[in-house]
């Protein structure tokens, strides 16, 4: 498959490349499981097709990460985590402060 290239964006390695696409894949699955169980939690999906469906997702997070292991090594997990690590957090701080700003801005509107 071609790389697409858009004016204006670095080149970045493959690898870093790599644990972005990995990183997204693993966050996918977590904001999937998240939704299911949250419509299970509001009854718009039943408790066992959500136990079910989850179940399915787990399984494939498990290959996925089982074929990681096989084709990564040890050592280049350890990084890819600490990556990983590294993004959640960044995200984590990001949705908080757009929280923060969306709250603020609530606030403001109410009191108007």
């Amino acid at each position: 498959m071609a790389k697409e290239y858009r004016f204006g964006q670095p080149e970045i390695c493959e690898r870093l490349e790599m644990s972005v696409s990995l990183h997204t894949l693993d966050r996918a699955f977590d904001r999937i499981l998240r939704v299911l169980d949250m419509l299970k939690s509001r009854m718009a999906l039943r408790a066992e097709s959500v136990q079910a469906k989850s179940a399915s997702i787990e399984a494939i997070r498990a290959a996925v990460n089982l074929e990681l292991r096989e084709a990564f090594g040890e050592s280049d997990l350890k990084d890819f985590d600490e990556f990983s690590r590294n993004v959640k957090q960044m995200e984590n701080q990001l949705i908080a402060e757009c929280m923060d700003e969306a709250y603020t801005r609530n606030v403001t509107e109410a009191d108007a």
